[in-house]
């Protein structure tokens, strides 16, 4: 299994009906597994017909596992971190000798 994070996501309440939301955690960013919420909202019925149309739209990325050395991280960002060090650390004190 790919381990997965999830990144940007909208949640969109298109339709709402005879109740109001209560509570929101909001989205839960960052390394999930397969099954977990990614939000969670808490509704109070007001009517007789409650009803509530969602949309979501998520968008996510590979990560690593939590037991490598990336940690859980997003492996674009991660190797784009580990791309901007080598440039600015290790080649740039170099340039003078290439």
């Amino acid at each position: 299994m790919v381990p997965a994070v999830l990144h940007e996501t909208l949640i969109t309440v298109e339709e709402l009906r005879d109740q109001r939301v209560s509570y929101g955690t909001g989205v839960q960013y960052g390394p999930i597994e397969d099954g977990a919420p990614v939000a969670r909202f808490e509704t109070v019925e007001t009517g007789p017909n409650p009803y509530m149309k969602v949309d979501v739209s998520p968008e996510f990325g590979i990560s690593f596992e939590q037991r490598s050395p990336g940690r859980g991280g997003d492996v674009i960002e991660t190797l784009a971190e580990i791309r901007s060090y080598i440039a600015s650390e290790v080649f740039e004190p170099l340039d003078a000798f290439l």
